[in-house]
This record gives structure tokens, sequence and C-alpha cells, in this order.
């Protein structure tokens, strides 16, 4: 079950572990939670021009990051080949967007990689927070 949740580059969670806990929280109606989906920019240009392998590295180290930026009962999963997504219960909107807004700005200033490269990145997002009637198509 864990491995079919998950996703084998990264380590976070895949698409399905994601659309399985967003239904979830949407369907027992938990009091409070943010939908974040973020974009990783140009990221076809990383693997034009610096290889596959400094792409792969670049998704690890974002998704590092992002999972150390929120909580352990926060849901952070590789949504498609650069996009990510975070679920995170008991956060307004405007906490979100801070939290969010740190964690953009610490990839932007460079991601160290296990060999001490510095792979630089910028990241597009964006920010929705659940409502009695939302589903989980209506946050994304």
């Amino acid at each position: 079950r864990s491995e079919a949740s998950s996703d084998p580059l990264t380590g976070v969670a895949n698409r399905r572990g994601f659309d399985q806990t967003c239904d979830r929280w949407v369907r027992t109606s938990r009091s409070q939670f943010v939908m974040a989906i973020l974009d990783v920019d140009d990221f076809k240009s990383v693997n034009d021009t610096k290889g596959h392998a400094a792409g792969d590295e670049l998704l690890k180290l974002v998704a590092q990051q992002l999972k150390a930026s929120f909580r352990d009962s926060d849901i952070v999963a590789r949504v498609g080949g650069d996009e990510f997504a975070v679920l995170a219960a008991d956060l307004t909107l405007a906490q979100a967007e801070r939290r969010i807004a740190g964690v953009l700005s610490q990839i932007g200033n460079g991601l160290a990689g296990p060999d001490g490269a510095v792979h630089q990145a910028t990241l597009s997002c964006g920010v929705a927070e659940f409502s009695a009637g939302d589903t989980p198509a209506s946050l994304y």
C-alpha cells in the first residue's frame, strides 16, 4: 500500500496517495485545511540544458524542502512531472501563504545537493482554503 501511494523518485506521496487523502479530508469535513499546488518553473530547460539526472536531482531537492517545511501530519506529493501539491491541516489561508512564501524563497536561494552542487529553481504556486461544499476538484 505504501509503495502504491509513494513517488519512487522523490519519496513523497504520489498523485494516487494525494487524491485519496484529499478525498478523505473533504469527506470528513476537516475543520480547516489548505491545498497548495506548486510547479517548477521552466523545468524542461533544466532537463534540456543540464540533463535528466540534474532534473531528477532538482525534483528530489524540491520534495525534500517541501517535506521539511511542513508537518508530518501534512501531505506533500508529487502529482505530475514537475508539479507538487500540499495538503496542510489547521492552517488559515494567510498562514499557508506565509509558510509557502518562505519555502519558495528558500528554494529560490538554491538547494544544495548531496554532491555539494547548488540547484537553483523558482516555483509558481496557487493556494486554496477548504470551505464547506468544496470538492477536491474545486480546491484544485
